[in-house]
C-alpha cells in the first residue's frame, strides 16, 4: 500500500494504515456508521473521512469516560457529606 494515496483500497490496507489486526478492520468496514465508498462489491476507505470518524468516536469516547468519572466522584463526595 502506499501511504500518500488518499484511499484504502482493501481492508489489509486498512489495517495498516490504522495499525490494527485485520479482524478489527473487518469489524469497522462491517460498522454502517464506518467512512466506505462501495463499488460493487468492493469497498474503498477514503483516508480523510477514516481519520474524521476516528476522532471523532474517540472523542466521544473521552467525554463518555469523564462523564463516568465526574459521576463517581460526584457520588463520593456527596456520600462522604452525608455521613459527617
Amino acid at each position: 500500500m502506499n501511504r500518500n494515496s488518499a484511499c484504502c483500497s482493501s481492508i489489509k490496507d486498512l489495517s495498516e494504515y490504522l495499525l490494527i489486526s485485520y479482524t478489527e478492520a473487518s469489524c469497522f468496514a462491517r460498522d454502517p456508521s464506518f467512512p466506505k465508498i462501495i463499488f460493487g462489491g468492493r469497498k474503498v476507505f477514503p483516508k480523510a473521512q477514516v481519520k474524521a470518524w476516528m476522532i471523532k468516536k474517540s472523542l466521544c469516547l473521552s467525554a463518555s469516560l469523564t462523564e463516568q468519572v465526574e459521576e463517581t466522584f460526584a457520588r463520593q463526595y456527596n456520600t462522604e457529606r452525608s455521613c459527617v
